[in-house]
């Protein structure tokens, strides 16, 4: 397969995933049900990549909550891109005369999350809590501490 033609194949596949998610969230407005609930309702849930590629997932994960106002974000902000990430295999390119290996991402992964300021940024957190070493070596949690503090 040529790049031209992995290219073509992953816009196509970008361009699916996006309608998926806009006919699930029409879907759940119309029969008046939250988007978890009808994601529940037809079986579809994170699962687990045998990769490893968690971090991608519990990105993209954020974004759509936040997007959606499901929750409140205490403490840093997430380390992957808002808007989505190149992820999934990456296969290893090693240039033959300097030797340098280059991994390269085969997927581009787009989140259906129009109108976030945060460009080529994660998910910024409604409270920012800033994570100290100090903290953590006195079994302080200020991110827990705060959402404890909003609950009451």
């Amino acid at each position: 397969m040529s790049i031209g033609e992995l290219m073509r194949l992953t816009t196509e596949i970008e361009q699916d995933h996006a309608r998926r998610i806009s006919l699930l969230v029409e879907r759940s407005r119309l029969r008046n049900v939250s988007l978890e609930a009808l994601i529940r309702e037809l079986g579809i849930g994170p699962r687990r990549r045998p990769d490893n590629e968690d971090a991608e997932t519990a990105e993209c994960e954020s974004a759509v909550v936040h997007h959606l106002r499901r929750a409140t974000f205490i403490g840093e902000e997430t380390g992957g891109g808002y808007y989505g990430n190149n992820s999934g295999p990456m296969p290893v390119l090693m240039l033959p005369h300097s030797k340098p290996s280059l991994r390269l991402p085969m997927y581009a992964y787009w989140n259906a999350v129009p109108g976030y300021a945060g460009t080529r940024r994660g998910t910024v957190p409604n409270y920012p809590v800033e994570m100290k070493i100090a903290d953590l070596l006195r079994g302080i949690d200020a991110p827990l501490q705060l959402a404890l503090k909003l609950t009451k």
